[in-house]
């Protein structure tokens, strides 16, 4: 960045020596006058917007006046020039650079240089720590992103055993055992609860596609020893029925 005005360092603060800055604008009036009438219409404060230096030349006294970066800028603002604006845009330049340079540590004191280390050190190994996490959840989700994609490439339906097996494959920490997903189902009133029907989805579960009831013949002997033949309905779950048991039972924890 080039150096329009030079700035310096007084009691600590960066400043600008108001003579460069009255040349820099080529205002027309003599510094002085112009100096002062600035200081007394707006109200800048000596000592907090400005320091006055005085100098003996030739027997003749001059008053030097190190105005801070921010009266800097509303005295450039107030020209209402392209010089005005050109040195306004500077000092916003310069004291964004002097912040960035206020953050970097000091590397000429030993004991500064070691805790910038440290921290940079910190930061590293936590970040390589994150992504270690983050790839060992990426191996640990392979088997399940598996067994979804065998899942959904498959066009069969899956017992409701079958169902608490492929839920637990999902959800490694919660086993659900047949029985359990049997009560679950009941208590979420998707399967019925009573009579010959218990077990059995709602006829709604069926029509949304989610469970269909496969005929299985059987055969046994009755009261009186003679072979009777009849017809079990067994409720089996469809991909559609397995990914929204899936979602309750996450959704219900």
């Amino acid at each position: 960045m080039n150096e329009l005005i030079k700035i310096s360092t007084t009691k600590g603060k960066q400043t600008v020596n108001a003579r460069d800055l009255h040349a820099f604008l080529e205002v027309k009036r003599h510094f002085s006058i112009w100096i002062k009438n600035r200081i007394e219409k707006f109200g800048f404060i000596e000592n907090q917007d400005f320091t006055i230096n005085k100098i003996v030349i030739r027997k003749a006294t001059q008053f030097d006046f190190y105005i801070s970066l921010d009266m800097a800028k509303e005295l450039s603002m107030l020209e209402r020039n392209e010089k005005g604006r050109q040195a306004r845009r500077y000092f916003i330049q310069c004291e964004k650079k002097l912040k960035e340079v206020a953050l970097l540590p000091d590397f000429t004191n030993p004991a500064e240089a070691a805790r910038a280390w440290a921290l940079e050190f910190e930061k590293n190994e936590s970040l390589r720590l994150e992504n270690k996490k983050q790839n060992e959840i990426i191996e640990d989700q392979k088997p399940k992103a598996k067994a979804f994609d065998a899942l959904m490439e498959s066009r069969d339906t899956v017992s409701i055993g079958q169902a608490a097996k492929l839920i637990s494959q999902f959800d490694e920490c919660k086993k659900i055992g047949q029985n359990k997903l049997f009560e679950f189902l009941r208590k979420e009133k998707i399967l019925m609860v009573q009579g010959e029907s218990r077990n059995q989805p709602f006829q709604e579960q069926i029509d949304r596609g989610r469970f269909e009831l496969l005929e299985q013949e059987y055969s046994r002997k009755d009261s009186d020893g003679k072979m009777k033949i009849g017809i079990n309905l067994k409720p089996v779950v469809t991909q559609k029925g397995l990914m929204f048991i899936k979602k309750l039972w996450e959704e219900r924890g």
